[in-house]
This record gives C-alpha cells, structure tokens and sequence, in this order.
C-alpha cells in the first residue's frame, strides 16, 4: 500500500511499513545515526536520529517510527539539533579522547558524528566506570571496553545474523558493559567486529596498523571457499594487515558477511610457516635446496616409483585454495604426464556429502542464487552443518528467516544451529538423507493438485 508523507517540505511516496529513516535514505535526506544498521533490525539506542513529526509533542526516532498517511517530517528542526547534540555529548561523557593511537582514528562513526555537530570538548562529566570483565569470546579480537558507546550493534548481529547470541549487555547506567555472556558459543567469525562503528572492538591478529589513509584497499574474492563472498583486504607496506567488508556491505552474495576463515585467515602469505624455497629430504631432516635440485629430486623419485610399482601407486594431492585453472593443469599432469587417477584434495572432505545430495535431486550440480533464500516460502537444508561448511549461506538463512518469515526445515544426524530456528527437525541415521527426501517426495505426491503447479512434476511423478 502505497502512503503520502511530506519531509522538509519535500512531497514523497512510499511503500506501507517503511522507517522514516528507510524512506529519508531512499529519497537522498541526510538523517544522522550511530547505532543503525542496514541488515540488522533498529535499535534505537543512540537517540541521534530523532525528528520532528507535526502533532507530535516530542521528536521520535526515525530508526524506529513507521510511516503514515499525511505525515509531516522535519528533519533539522532547531531543537531536533539541539536534542541531537545532547544525546552526542551524553555519549561521549566517558568516552577517552585517543583517537590518534585508537584503530579506528580517521574511519570512526564517532568521530565523523562529533566534527559534523561542532562538539569540541565534554561538556559533562561523570566517575569514569571500572571495568571488570573477563576476555572476549576469542582471542583473534581485543576488546576495548572504555571506548564502547553502548549502541548494541554487536549483541544483535550476534543473536540475528550468526545465531550465536554469544555475547550481550552486562550491568545499567554508564556501567553497562557488553560482555561475553555464552563464550562457548562464539565461532570467532568476527561480524561483532565488522559493525562496531567506534574502536570498541579490534582485531588482534596483525602487529601492523595503519592510518586510512596510509592504506591501499583492495577488492577481492575470498578463496577460502566456493561462496564467492566480496571483502576488502588492507594492504600496508605491501602486507595485508586486515580486512574489512565497509564497501562491500550490499553485495552479494555475503551481504558484507564473513566467515572466521575470510575475516582472520588473511595472514598466511606473510606466515613465518610459509615456505618460501624447496626442500628436500634426508633421513630424518628436511634441507633448502635450488630450484634445480628440487625439480631433479622429486622427478627422479616418481620416475622410480612408477618404474617399481606401476603409475597407480602414484597419488597428488591439491590445495583447495587454487584457482580453477591450475586445478586443470594439475589433473592433466596427473593423468596424461604421470598416468595416474589419483588426484584428491581436502575439498572433496568438505563438499563432496551435499554435492551428491544435490546430484540425486536436481541431476546437476546447478544451484540457484542466496538472493532466492529470501523469495522461498520453504528452506531446506540437508547433508551437514552449513554453519561449519559455509557460515555465510546460514547467514543468509538467518536473515531471510527473520524478514520473510519463510520456513525453515533441517534434515540432519546431529544438531546444528540452525535447528534453533528451524520448524521442523528431522533427525535421520549417517547416509540416509537422500532416502528421506524420497520420503517427503512420496508424501507430496499424494497431494497431486498441488505438485501440477510445480515445475517438472511430470518427470518427478513418473519417477
């Protein structure tokens, strides 16, 4: 249903159930905000985004105030501003001035809010509070407890968007802390992170840090696995030292979402583990070799093996972080250089379950968009735990859920996360997933009015 409003004299349509923020961002009107949060659900806590609605004795929250009918919006009223400045200065009242060694001077949401309203000193003043909490859930981030402005971005994506609920809000008042409250449950995934607008919450892998504008930010791929998700890696001295999802926070098919592995494991190229020249072995020992030597010595010992034992004896074992084409090279090696079949890698541990799964039902390994978890009146999600496997797809599941309300069906031996907001669990025997999709196949043919809506009931009915 379509609703007329009016902001700052600006004439608007909208669609029903819209924020006034919602529909001041669709319409280019600048509203100020700090504990907003494109993908998770208002909060309301800062106060910074309070308007002006005629009729109303008191500014609302633009976060938080659905639409009407004939509303009339002000946006930058003259006591909108000043109750924005208060709110500003309240927040800052213990918060410490050390922007120039905090991670996040020069890209703070903090510190851009407070230059834009003119604040240059902390009008009030109160006991600074003690902090005594125990560390964070995972030792890949720092928790800076006396920088947190209370915004409770953090404590929802946790509980929205990874299911976690590991961590929540301690204490009342100025002494209220966010605290570790289910460490157990923390997979250090880092998205509590990603969303603190201030340097509250750091990352503690990289001994490298970096003003903004020191830095060379690069759009790239994650390669940790086939999701495809977007992210930001910062370089600095031509070594990566973190990433970030800021620019990427609309893309698909993450929606700015990361794993553990795409938010942490950006180290190994720099690793002290890593080889950076061949070995070779003797006896027990392992010794630097030239390039030569090296080639020479693997070359002579598979020319031997396969003269002794025959070509099958011989195995090869890739890393699933290669790209597409030298996996071919690799497996053309293999079996036209070396006459070998045998050629694995830990990608088939991880994948090769479901992909047979799907195999069975659609007869290919196609799959459709995650944009589509969000049209589907059903999920189903079978064969392993995509929290595990591919945290970021449970994501999305998890958002699609909370917007869209569509159900959400797991068929699993063993229980996951995603069974805590699941409608139905079903709890089948090692192996047997794909009998039991036979099963509900079988249950819904006898419902034949509905299957004839479906596209391909023919081949599956004749099945």
């Amino acid at each position: 249903m379509t609703v007329h409003l009016t902001i700052n004299g600006k004439e608007i349509e909208a669609e029903e159930k819209q924020t006034i923020l919602d529909v001041a961002r669709q319409n280019g009107i600048y509203i100020p905000t700090l504990c907003y949060h494109s993908h998770l659900r208002p909060i309301g806590s800062c106060r910074l985004c309070v308007v002006d609605i005629e009729g109303e004795k008191v500014p609302k929250a633009a976060c938080t105030t659905k639409i009407s009918e004939g509303m009339k919006i002000h946006t930058n009223s003259g006591r909108v501003l000043k109750m924005r400045k208060q709110a500003m200065e309240l927040i800052l009242m213990h918060h410490p001035l050390d922007c120039p060694i905090c991670d996040k001077g020069g890209e703070c949401d903090l510190q851009d809010l407070s230059y834009e309203m003119g604040i240059h000193e902390q009008p009030y003043r109160a006991k600074k509070p003690e902090f005594d909490i125990e560390p964070f859930c995972t030792p890949l981030i720092r928790q800076w407890p006396e920088r947190c402005v209370v915004c409770l971005r953090c404590v929802s994506v946790c509980k929205e968007v990874t299911g976690n609920a590991a961590i929540s809000l301690k204490g009342t008042g100025y002494g209220a802390v966010i605290a570790p409250t289910a460490p157990e449950m923390c997979n250090s995934c880092g998205e509590c992170l990603s969303v603190c607008p201030v340097g509250a919450l750091t990352e503690a892998i990289s001994p490298v840090r970096g003003r903004v504008w020191q830095i060379e930010r690069t759009r790239t791929t994650c390669g940790q696995c086939g999701v495809g998700c977007q992210m930001e890696i910062s370089i600095y001295d031509n070594l990566p030292i973190n990433v970030k999802t800021d620019g990427v926070v609309e893309e698909d098919p993450n929606l700015g979402t990361l794993c553990v592995r795409g938010r942490f494991f950006y180290d190994y190229p720099a690793s002290d583990a890593r080889l950076t020249r061949p070995r070779i072995r003797k006896g027990e020992e392992w010794i630097h070799a030239d390039w030569e030597r090296a080639y020479e010595d693997a070359i002579n010992h598979l020319r031997e093996t396969i003269e002794n034992h025959g070509p099958e004896s011989v195995g090869m074992i890739v890393s699933s972080r290669l790209l597409n084409e030298d996996l071919m090279t690799l497996y053309a090696f293999a079996r036209l250089g070396l006459k070998t079949p045998h050629v694995d890698g830990a990608y088939r541990l991880d994948l090769a379950p479901q992909l047979e799964i799907l195999k069975a039902l659609t007869g290919g390994y196609a799959a459709g968009s995650l944009d589509r978890l969000g049209e589907s009146q059903v999920v189903i999600v079978a064969g392993g735990d995509i929290d595990l496997n591919a945290q970021v797809v449970a994501n999305r599941i998890r958002i699609a859920k909370r917007d869209t309300r569509n159900k959400v069906v797991v068929i699993n031996p063993f229980k996951t996360r995603l069974d805590k907001i699941s409608d139905a669990s079903l709890t089948c025997n090692v192996g047997t997933e794909t009998p039991v999709f036979y099963g509900l196949i079988r249950e819904a043919l006898s419902d034949g009015e509905t299957l004839r809506k479906a596209e391909g009931w023919e081949g599956l009915s004749g099945q």
